[in-house]
């Protein structure tokens, strides 16, 4: 009986602990988040469109097919440079207004940008930053929600399953695909909800993938280890 009320108290315990390292990861990604944001507000200047050699495309408009990695209902994600420390990145372009009139809130992308800034793990993206994007007759207008990430070239695994990649290949992108949703689960108590082979890079070594979506993961309460 004595053992049993020791064994409740611990898991208890070990409750209240998981809930404040979860406050504690909320706040720390908030506070992440909202720097990021206020922070590059004025700094989208500083990104330049650029091809897949890496070349600075001039006309913007003309030129743009040759920075498009892929193109969705109301954003666009571009292949980037940062201008002042040359790193490449892919910039998840969203318009604002396109996304609320097709029923989706700025609020949801945001929250990828948020769920991002809190993850560190070689088979998930990495978070960069995330700015609103005005126009040049308004610059402080929130015309556009950008969020900038790892650039990761490669193709998509919906794309390499389709070239019969070999047994060895398939296992080692599983493993990597499962180390990546474990961690998710057990140290951030992270629910990804929507793995697919459109949301999974394979890099262009063939061997390394990487989740590049996470728009729908939600931290929940409570999990049990996978």
């Amino acid at each position: 009986e004595g053992l049993g009320a020791g064994q409740g108290q611990l898991l208890e315990g070990q409750a209240h602990l998981a809930h404040m390292l979860q406050r504690v990861q909320e706040q720390m990604s908030k506070m992440v988040f909202a720097a990021g944001a206020a922070g590059t507000l004025a700094a989208a200047d500083q990104y330049v469109l650029v091809d897949k050699e890496g070349r600075k495309l001039e006309d913007e408009e003309d030129d743009i097919d040759d920075a498009l990695l892929g193109e969705g209902a109301f954003g666009k994600t571009l292949r980037m440079q940062n201008s002042l420390d040359l790193r490449m990145c892919a910039v998840k372009e969203v318009n604002v207004k396109k996304a609320e009139q097709q029923g989706v809130n700025i609020e949801h992308v945001q929250q990828e940008a948020r769920s991002m800034s809190m993850i560190q793990h070689p088979n998930i993206v990495t978070y960069y930053g995330c700015l609103f994007k005005g126009t040049q007759k308004d610059p402080s207008a929130r015309k556009f929600f950008w969020l900038m990430m790892e650039l990761v070239d490669g193709s998509t695994l919906f794309e390499y399953i389709r070239r019969s990649p070999t047994e060895r290949d398939i296992t080692v992108w599983t493993k990597q695909i499962a180390s990546a949703l474990q961690y998710l689960h057990d140290t951030l108590r992270m629910l990804h909800r929507d793995i697919k082979g459109h949301n999974i890079m394979v890099k262009e070594d063939g061997h390394t993938v990487k989740l590049i979506y996470l728009g729908l993961a939600v931290v929940v309460q409570s999990c049990r280890r996978i």
